[in-house]
């Protein structure tokens, strides 16, 4: 049964986050066994990176490419976990376009801390946009824990 630590009731606790984690990953392994292309590569972003997922959890991926066409493999991917009930957040980028979002934008910037490789040979591409984006917020140190703080205050706001 796919996604069977939602409905095993003896899955809970700590295990819970790594066994759903665990199996999204097999799904989108799964589902990037037909695609043959050397040139991409998926990776978790945020809690789903750190397996930490919770129920009802949004699973953020990104899908880094080196060509455009990518669409149909996109929607390949994600189109088992939609069915399956998952709020994707998703985007299909080179690490050169996720980089420079990185730069100007925070919940970008904040989401590319926290990456691990889930398929794909591109793995090179994933440590490249690792690198730069830990590089952006080093450089943005200050205005990023400003911003953080701002949103944070929101938050409690609301």
């Amino acid at each position: 049964m796919l996604f069977r630590s939602i409905a095993d009731p003896t899955i809970g606790g700590r295990e819970f986050g790594p066994a759903l984690s665990d199996e999204v990953d097999a799904a989108l392994r799964d589902a990037f066994e037909a695609i043959g292309r050397d040139d991409l590569v998926v990776v978790a972003l945020g809690s789903y990176a750190r397996r930490e997922l919770c129920p009802g959890s949004d699973v953020d991926v990104l899908l880094l490419h080196r060509r455009a066409e990518v669409a149909a493999v996109a929607d390949a991917l994600w189109y088992p976990l939609w069915d399956a009930g998952f709020v994707l957040g998703h985007a299909a980028r080179t690490v050169r376009e996720a980089t420079k979002l990185a730069e100007s934008d925070l919940e970008t910037l904040t989401s590319l801390l926290d990456v691990r490789v889930v398929v794909g040979p591109a793995t090179a591409d994933a440590a490249t946009l690792v690198h730069r984006v830990r590089r952006v917020a080093r450089r943005r140190r200050a205005a990023l824990i400003e911003e953080l703080a701002a949103a944070a205050a929101l938050r409690r706001e609301r």
